[in-house]
C-alpha cells in the first residue's frame, strides 16, 4: 500500500475488503473518506466502528490492482474480501498454499494462527502492497 507493506487476511467470507484505521493513519493520515453507509459485523456479530471507503492501488505479486475499501478498527492489517476475490482470484489454493490470479500469477500466502494471508505492498516489491 502505498510504499507500506501490509499483511491482509484472505477472507471469502467478508463481503467487503477492509483496512484497518491504524494502517490508514501511518499512510495517508490527510487522506479524505468517502462516507459508508453500510454496517459492518465482526464473525461473532459484534459492530466495527468504520470511517469511510477509499480506492488504493495495491500490488499482488507483479501486477498492480485499484480497490476500494473500508477504513475500519480491525486487529488485521487488512482483509481482502469478496469484492477483490470474486473480481480478481481465478481459484485459492489451500494445499500448496497459493492465490492464482486472473492474470495467471500464483501468490505465496501462508497460515498466520488459523487464517490465510497474503503480503500487500506498494511499488516494486515482489509480493503485495498498498
Amino acid at each position: 500500500m502505498l510504499d507500506c507493506q501490509v499483511n491482509f487476511l484472505i477472507d471469502s467470507g467478508s463481503t467487503v475488503s477492509i483496512v484497518s484505521k491504524a494502517i490508514f493513519d501511518a499512510i495517508m493520515p490527510e487522506q479524505n473518506l468517502e462516507p459508508v453507509t453500510m454496517s459492518i459485523s465482526d464473525v461473532s456479530g459484534r459492530k466495527i466502528s468504520t470511517y469511510g471507503s477509499l480506492s488504493l492501488p495495491i500490488k499482488l505479486g507483479s501486477f498492480f490492482y485499484t480497490q476500494t475499501f473500508i477504513v475500519c478498527d480491525i486487529c488485521q492489517d487488512g482483509i481482502l474480501g469478496q469484492d477483490f476475490l470474486l473480481h480478481n482470484v481465478q481459484k485459492i489454493n489451500y494445499k500448496r498454499l497459493v492465490l492464482s490470479t486472473d492474470k495467471q500469477e500464483e501468490i505465496p500466502c501462508w497460515v498466520g494462527g488459523n487464517d490465510l494471508q497474503s503480503l500487500v505492498e506498494g511499488n516494486s516489491h515482489n509480493s503485495s502492497k498498498l
